[in-house]
């Protein structure tokens, strides 16, 4: 006997047909959710696309700087909104007394350690950037430029504290 020849569906083209392999089953399931209707499609009212170019002032810049950007004509912000992130971090600062007493080291001399925390008070602690720009010899590494920097700050934090008790 003849293999009976499978019959394309009407209104298929070969090519997809031919797709369909031997047992005649789609490979996927369509697409739709999970009760078998169809994705809903999104309602455009022709509100929500409208933007205005527009000038904005850095409340976190010193200057008289204004810059354009795109933004929501619904919206109007009284200052800029990312000007919030701007913190700059407090400056270590601490007395021949306080270094004497407290922060000296055997393996950090007083030069090392006032170069350090300019550098992080420049680069506002971006380790890989202060590892760069750290000049001075021997070379330190990073997780020793990181050590003696919290080390400093615990410390006087420590000693700072108990001396307000104290007094």
């Amino acid at each position: 006997k003849r293999a009976r020849k499978a019959v394309k569906p009407a209104g298929m083209s070969r090519e997809v047909f031919s797709l369909l392999g031997a047992g005649g089953l789609p490979s996927l399931a369509p697409a739709g959710d999970a009760k078998g209707g169809h994705f809903k499609r999104r309602r455009v009212t022709g509100q929500e696309g409208k933007w205005k170019w527009t000038t904005f002032k850095n409340s976190a810049r010193g200057d008289k700087f204004s810059a354009k950007h795109w933004q929501k004509a619904s919206v109007e912000y009284p200052d800029y909104p990312f000007s919030r992130f701007n913190v700059s971090l407090e400056s270590v600062v601490y007395s021949d007394e306080e270094y004497d007493k407290v922060l000296a080291s055997g393996s950090w001399t007083r030069s090392e350690t006032d170069y350090l925390m300019i550098l992080c008070q420049r680069y506002d602690l971006r380790w890989p950037v202060i590892a760069d720009r750290y000049t001075l010899t021997p070379l330190r590494a990073v997780e020793d430029m990181q050590k003696r920097y919290y080390d400093v700050v615990r410390a006087l934090i420590l000693y700072r504290t108990e001396a307000a008790k104290a007094a």
